[in-house]
């Protein structure tokens, strides 16, 4: 749960009040971890008019957003939590909501700098976005 930025789908739901039957769909690995998922979102939105399910695994692929599902339940939005394979829905809109992973340290970052000069020349300007991903 604390590769998850809650936050930023968060602010998406709070952003976007037409949305007010929200199917959640999680991926293979994440199954596990439904309730969880589905109790803090559920809680930030406690007092509102929101209403969350969860959808199960896709009768497409695994990595499909299942749009037949949640329009089944009259969904307004899917929010597909996990690994995706970003298949473009007809219908529905998806928030894809990933785990955030820090691959970036020092040393890559000297690497990258390296090969990017070599490549690159001295004259052009490597610029490495720092996002902060806080709750």
């Amino acid at each position: 749960m604390e590769n998850y930025n809650f936050g930023h789908l968060f602010n998406f739901i709070e952003l976007h009040p037409e949305y007010k039957n929200i199917a959640i769909q999680f991926s293979l690995d994440n199954l596990v971890s439904t309730t969880k998922f589905y109790k803090i979102i559920k809680d930030k939105f406690i007092n509102t008019d929101k209403f969350f399910f969860i959808i199960g695994e896709t009768s497409y692929g695994a990595c499909c957003a299942d749009e037949v599902a949640a329009m089944h339940l009259k969904a307004e939005l899917i929010i597909r939590i996990g690994t995706s394979c970003l298949t473009q829905t007809k219908t529905l809109p998806v928030y894809f909501f990933y785990e955030t992973v820090n691959v970036i340290n020092e040393e890559i970052l000297k690497q990258i700098e390296q090969i990017y000069n070599e490549k690159c020349g001295e004259n052009a300007n490597l610029i490495v976005k720092s996002i902060n991903n806080t709750n």
